[in-house]
């Protein structure tokens, strides 16, 4: 009963002992109070009260809500609870009578872990909403769910309104709960001076030497509002701040390009930045060209990659605001690729269109739906080929080829840190660690 939530546990003879526990937040507005339901289902689904998998609490877990006899995806019944930290529902066990045959036992959802129980940690939750007497749930890793009661819509509404705010209210002592406690997670906030601690060794081996050091934009981040603070390029332009300032001003948005990661074998660097402001007319920046030229020359085979996330032709409309691509013609010992990657809002569209066919495919038994889905998820997959087939691209130039890699998209988002994250998960084992990782995705 929620305002009277359940602190649950186990008795020492085995049954389940609650009790009663006030939590702050948790009674309905206007009054309202949801209690356990005691109605009978159509007969004709047969239902028994047994579950197929007995519900396991998680330290300090408190139930909010137990619902019996409710519907998930107009198909299977079992009863539905509520925590703090996730919503979980229980088949029953269903005894299907052909012939006078005895009745079998067997899960009734099949794909899902545990004998058919479905859990829903409620920071995975996307998106809920109230659907008629129903409440569809959608999940951050595409899955979705309809739980149907035989309850007013007010009702219904009240409990959509406590979900959310219990995953708000909750959410670090969900993860508290998750967390390996013998795990130590260190502060992995981004340091430009372990970075640099870590590339120096690797400057060591380089055919032509490259002096790096940390640039400081001080804490107003005048040069580029969206890099950190600090960040690393060629000790030459740093006693130059002058020349750091034109570089940035011929970038869109200041992004200048900097070193993220140099092979210890062939010295190639992997840069990022975003696009010049070159324009039509192709307007040039000695500082820009200088600069990538340095990134060149330091590699085993004295070259460097540019590539351009996007599609060319989205290359030229930028051109015709301003903006544009390196003229490699200009630019000493560099050539340019494009890799034909659609911007973020392609991919968002891409990836609801996915997610509404898998949901549409799971809900309605329309005789089109399984087309409509593998369309949806061929093109999902072209987003993720083309970001594939850009890091093989990256990691080959780097490593084997001997060549510097300048990554870039438009304004150097999105496109630019997913290419070199991956890269670098190809490149480099340390980042293929629990904490490795953890840097990855701090860093980008």
């Amino acid at each position: 009963m929620l305002g009277q939530p359940e602190s649950c546990g186990e008795s020492p003879n085995g049954s389940e002992r609650c009790a009663p526990e006030n939590i702050g937040g948790g009674d309905l507005e206007d009054g309202a109070e949801i209690e356990i339901a005691d109605r009978k289902v159509d007969s004709e689904a047969n239902v028994s009260t047994d579950t197929v998998v007995a519900f396991q609490h998680l330290p300090r877990e408190i139930v909010f809500l137990c619902e019996e006899k409710v519907r998930i995806n107009s198909r299977y019944y079992g009863k539905l609870k509520v925590s703090q930290y996730r919503v979980v529902f229980e088949p029953y066990i269903c005894e299907f009578h052909t012939n006078q045959v005895h009745a079998k036992r067997r899960s009734l959802i099949p794909g899902t872990p545990h004998m058919g129980l479905v859990e829903i940690p409620l920071q995975s939750l996307y998106r809920t909403y109230v659907v008629d007497e129903t409440i569809r749930i959608e999940t951050s890793d595409s899955r979705c769910f309809l739980f149907s009661f035989n309850r007013e819509i007010s009702w219904l509404e009240s409990l959509h309104e406590q979900l959310l705010r219990w995953r708000t209210a909750f959410e670090n002592e969900y993860l508290a709960h998750h967390l390996d406690k013998k795990i130590r997670i260190p502060d992995t906030k981004y340091s430009p001076e372990v970075e640099l601690s870590k590339l120096i060794p690797m400057l060591k081996t380089l055919s032509v030497p490259l002096e790096l050091g940390i640039f400081d934009q001080n804490e107003s981040r005048y040069l580029c509002p969206s890099y950190p603070q600090k960040f690393i390029i060629p000790c030459r332009i740093i006693q130059h701040r002058e020349e750091v300032e034109k570089i940035a001003s011929f970038r869109s948005r200041g992004r200048l390009p900097v070193v993220r990661w140099i092979h210890r074998i062939t010295g190639a660097v992997i840069c990022r930045s975003s696009q010049p402001l070159s324009g039509l007319v192709q307007r040039r920046c000695k500082e820009d060209e200088d600069l990538i030229s340095e990134y060149a020359l330091c590699a085993l085979k004295k070259h460097l990659l540019i590539v351009d996330a996007r599609p060319a032709i989205a290359a030229l409309g930028n051109a015709l605001m301003g903006k544009g691509v390196e003229n490699v013609k200009k630019y000493r010992n560099a050539s340019l690729q494009y890799h034909n990657i659609e911007n973020i809002h392609a991919v968002r569209k891409s990836y609801f269109k996915l997610t509404s066919e898998i949901s549409r495919a799971k809900l309605v038994d329309a005789p089109n739906a399984f087309t409509h889905l593998k369309n949806a998820a061929g093109s999902w997959q072209k987003h993720i080929q083309k970001l594939l087939v850009a890091t093989c691209k990256v990691s080959r130039a780097v490593a084997v080829d001997g060549m510097s890699v300048l990554v870039r998209c438009s304004d150097g988002f999105d496109r630019t840190p997913q290419i070199i994250s991956l890269s670098k998960l190809i490149l480099d084992s340390q980042y293929r660690t629990l904490m490795g990782m953890i840097c990855l995705l701090k860093r980008s």
